[in-house]
């Protein structure tokens, strides 16, 4: 049966991205292994048929490689049976059109029900009532694993899930997550696992 899958916060072409989140110099040796490497790992970790919802931060400042960013991603999108981009505060599909048109939708957010739960999916966090935690979950990226998520939302950022590895997986190494155990990990109170490291993407 089909998956849907979760993940954000790629920063592909984003060379200061290895030294603000210090944990993917333990994965990739410079920013072009790590664009290789991230593609590669949602490409094996699919299966045809699946969906992905990125949820932004896909690039940065992309400028002049937009046509690297489109032959990367072609396999995945070629693989996958709808893949969502969801919008980030450094994403410009505006400026990549071809890019955009690899994916079914190009939006700020997503909201769907599974069973009597709320799912929301976003870039940013949505901030969830302690009376509504059951209820509600919030699915999204943007912070890296610098601040909590306490039960009712989890950050998906490549980041966060490699600190958080011990909870669903001690090899992970930057593949997308399943949507059920991106809910699976928003009924935790997670603590960060990079607090404090929070500094503006740049």
């Amino acid at each position: 049966m089909p998956q849907t899958y979760v993940v954000s916060d790629w920063h592909l072409h984003h060379h200061n991205i290895l030294k603000f989140c210090p944990n993917r110099r333990e994965l990739f040796d410079g920013v072009e292994e790590m664009n290789a490497g991230l593609v590669e790992a949602a490409v094996n970790t699919v299966s045809p048929g699946d969906t992905l919802y990125f949820l932004g931060d896909l690039t940065f400042r992309i400028g002049t490689r937009k046509d690297e960013v489109l032959e990367a991603l072609r396999p995945l999108a070629d693989k996958l049976g709808a893949f969502h981009w969801i919008v980030g505060n450094h994403d410009e599909p505006t400026r990549m059109p071809q890019v955009a048109a690899l994916f079914d939708s190009v939006v700020d957010a997503v909201q769907f029900r599974i069973g009597g739960r709320q799912v929301y999916l976003s870039h940013y966090p949505l901030e969830v009532a302690p009376r509504d935690r059951l209820r509600l979950a919030s699915i999204h990226g943007h912070h890296h694993g610098t601040v909590d998520s306490p039960p009712g939302r989890v950050d998906v950022s490549i980041d966060a899930l490699y600190g958080d590895r011990e909870h669903f997986d001690p090899d992970y190494a930057g593949a997308p997550i399943t949507l059920e155990t991106a809910l699976d990990l928003a009924g935790l109170d997670l603590r960060a696992p990079y607090p404090g490291s929070g500094k503006a993407i740049t």
